[in-house]
């Protein structure tokens, strides 16, 4: 039976040098995010993987080396042997015992006892040594390398540690790091085309990818080198995208503050009688030459995704039914500048208690206010019509009035946004389908159990009315009701599974979403790869994937939603 190729709509092989310097900018210490940064994981990972002094690489030669064969033996040997056995257990429990109390002397206090026994120690001539502080250090790295059960006792100590916090790390800046290693595994790669291959191996021969770019030039986290600015990473895209053109769907990515690149106008357009047309541009060049697939943002990075400056390229995108990608889940990537002063409001939805005034958004952290401009409600802004009309009012431009048909005497537009093609990558996040599951008093989240459109968000009748709800539910409804009901609502809305696929919890939710007849036809396989390395590699993900799902729910998320997503 012929089957449609399986395709993968959220990859990623940008390289290091696509990636500013300073990624642990407002996440990690100031000591340390400039200790840490893109360049030395990059290095430190490509020394590790692919020099020839590389413990990684001397591992294997060394597992089959005679020098191996004879530390089997001669473990064999003791262990044989009770006495020594026993010998070499007691010296092991006495090391892990004092690697131990020191850490947890200088973490946390010291142990009247315990304390007592070693300075009774230290007064026998033999062990006055193990007062030098050097030696404590080597005993403890030695502990951490050889013992594993001294490893753990360690790592708890340092986990539960409030002194190790403020002096390293707390648990989520751990994850960020872990997260920011791995990526470092890939990154490391010169070009393009070698971290794709490393992407298509671990698929069947036929399978197809959406390729998603990044642009971080504007996040404030240090400059890009010039070998890996945009257009230098397009430009790669497009030479891999003429050698495969069956398997690969690049997109394009856009900020709406790029006004150029190098050798053109970014995006340049005229109207045509209500119709966008492009002009000799970036843009034209990438969509209708080299026939890449669609445009991918990422609001986190500084700005909503109904930025005046995108609303001709939306209306051009939904005219010409070409696909959007969105970040939409809580991450590491994000702006990293500081709060602006227009920031502290939303620009469309109105406070209902404070007239002329629009909803405060008070979070000042830069992990918390960039949430803001990823939250999902922000495309209800751009798929109703009435939040659409008022916000094209707001902005005052001739050419958006003329765009969308604008009447100040009726106070309506003759065209509008609800055929935007949008896929919320990441569904939300895993954290927000949990928090869907966790909530029994919800009312928002049992809207998806009785209701078949989800939450209402505007009142039809009077819309004006509404922006206390619409304030109500950015404060209190899951990420997972808000996009599901804009799926249930507006026929070319989608999701993508990439990133929170790797969480086995989600997956009886995700076969509940598949049951529902309005939205089983908009959710995609995806991966992330490979910003999901940390967790699983591809070929895991994919064998989990068509494990936890049954044949005809894979096909429906891998090979025939993606078809109807990716048509243009």
């Amino acid at each position: 039976m012929n089957q449609n190729p399986i395709i993968n709509c959220h990859t990623h092989i940008f390289t290091g040098e696509n990636i500013p310097p300073y990624i642990g900018k407002k996440f990690m210490p100031a000591i340390l995010y400039r200790l840490l940064t893109v360049p030395l994981i990059i290095g430190i990972c490509k020394f590790w993987f692919t020099s020839k002094y590389s413990p990684y690489k001397s591992n294997f030669s060394f597992q089959n080396s005679n020098l191996k064969k004879n530390l089997v033996k001669l473990k064999l040997f003791w262990q044989s042997i009770w006495l020594i056995r026993t010998l070499v257990d007691l010296i092991g429990f006495i090391l892990v015992i004092f690697s131990s109390y020191i850490l947890f002397k200088y973490f946390f206090k010291e142990i009247e006892l315990l304390e007592f026994l070693l300075v009774k120690l230290y007064q026998i001539k033999l062990f006055e040594c193990l007062k030098i502080d050097a030696l404590q250090i080597f005993i403890i790295i030695f502990t951490l390398i050889a013992i594993p059960y001294g490893r753990k006792i360690a790592m708890m100590i340092f986990r539960n540690s409030k002194k190790f916090s403020l002096l390293f790390i707390n648990e989520d800046q751990l994850k960020f790091i872990t997260r920011y290693i791995s990526i470092g595994r890939f990154a490391y790669y010169k070009e393009q085309k070698t971290i794709f291959k490393r992407l298509k191996d671990q698929y069947p021969k036929d399978t197809q990818f959406v390729v998603l770019p990044m642009d971080m030039e504007f996040m404030r986290s240090g400059d890009v080198k010039p070998e890996g600015n945009y257009q230098t990473q397009m430009e790669k895209l497009k030479e891999l995208k003429q050698k495969n053109p069956q398997i690969i769907h690049p997109f394009v990515f856009v900020d709406p503050r790029r006004e150029n690149v190098g050798y053109a106008d970014f995006f340049k357009w005229r109207n045509n009688n209500g119709k966008v047309v492009l002009e000799e541009c970036f843009i034209k060049d990438y969509i209708e030459k080299e026939n890449f697939a669609g445009f991918k943002i990422y609001p986190a990075l500084g700005y909503y995704p109904f930025d005046e400056k995108l609303l001709p390229l939306w209306k051009y995108a939904a005219d010409n039914n070409l696909p959007i990608m969105t970040h939409c889940i809580r991450g590491t990537i994000f702006y990293r500048g500081y709060k602006r002063k227009e920031w502290y409001y939303h620009p469309i939805i109105k406070d209902v208690k404070i007239p002329d005034e629009y909803m405060l958004l008070s979070k000042s952290k830069n992990i918390d206010f960039t949430v803001d401009f990823t939250h999902p409600l922000n495309y209800l802004c751009l798929l109703n019509p009435f939040l659409l009309k008022e916000w094209i009012k707001k902005c005052n431009k001739p050419e958006l009035f003329e765009l969308f048909g604008y009447s100040e005497a009726t106070d309506s537009i003759s065209s509008d946004l609800a055929n935007l093609k949008i896929c919320f990558g990441h569904y939300g996040g895993d954290d927000e389908w949990k928090k869907f599951l966790e909530r029994d008093r919800d009312n928002y989240s049992h809207k998806m159990s009785n209701n078949s459109n989800g939450i209402e968000f505007l009142n039809p009748q009077n819309p004006n009315l509404s922006y206390g709800g619409l304030m109500d539910i950015w404060k209190n409804a899951d990420w997972y009701t808000i996009i599901s009901s804009l799926m249930m609502q507006y026929p070319k809305v989608y999701a993508d599974l990439s990133y929170i696929i790797h969480d086995q919890e989600i997956i009886p939710l995700l076969k509940h979403t598949l049951r529902n007849e309005s939205l089983k036809n908009k959710v995609l396989f995806g991966t992330d790869f490979y910003v999901v390395r940390n967790h699983n590699s591809e070929k895991d993900l994919l064998a989990q994937t068509m494990s936890n799902l049954s044949s005809e729910e894979f096909d429906l998320i891998a090979r025939n939603n993606p078809i109807n997503y990716l048509k243009n």
